[in-house]
């Protein structure tokens, strides 16, 4: 019997989650373009440890004449609401639609409780900004880890003897007056 393929999908309220870590809303008040960035990268990192599709919705509903812009930045969907649209009407009929497709595990990120009880009646799941928190910090360290063997797997085998020239290392060597730097 064939496997059914699971397509994970996750939806940030960009906003909510922004004012609910205090490292992005820091910046909230001075320049809320770097907070949006600073989420942004970090959903970059997220999905290269998941591969989920990423949403982050932006309110951008009180703009005079907003039409509403959808882009990719880095593999994440960036959506920006259209003139009177907010986020969380934006997110409900965004999941309305995905639940369609019975394939898709729907996760959205949001403190607010009105739209929690939509989109849990649509069949997705709810995370809030603190839990996806430790999600993000967790999908963080799993980067590192993939870094750090990366960078071993390629100095494998590399000592200080074999990295500087036979000069450096002689000067080195009297420099410091020690056994334990030897040439092989």
């Amino acid at each position: 019997m064939a496997k059914i393929r699971r397509n994970s999908i996750t939806i940030i309220d960009g906003y909510n989650v922004i004012n609910a870590w205090p490292e992005l809303q820091k910046y909230v008040s001075s320049d809320l373009e770097h907070s949006r960035d600073l989420l942004i990268e970090k959903l970059v990192n997220y999905k290269f440890i998941t591969n989920e599709k990423i949403i982050v919705v932006f309110d951008a509903h009180y703009v005079k004449n907003n039409r509403g812009t959808k882009k990719k930045i880095k593999g994440i969907e960036v959506v920006y609401t259209k003139e009177k649209t907010n986020a969380d009407s934006y997110i409900e009929k965004k999941v309305a639609l995905l639940a369609k497709d019975l394939r898709n595990v729907i996760k959205v990120v949001t403190y607010d409780f009105a739209e929690q009880q939509n989109i849990l009646g649509s069949g997705a799941t709810r995370v809030t900004p603190k839990e996806f928190k430790y999600r993000i910090i967790d999908s963080e360290n799993r980067l590192r880890l993939i870094y750090i063997e990366e960078e071993q797997k390629k100095n494998k085998g590399n000592n200080l003897s074999k990295v500087i020239n036979n000069k450096t290392f002689e000067k080195l060597k009297n420099l410091l007056d020690k056994d334990f730097l030897t040439k092989e």
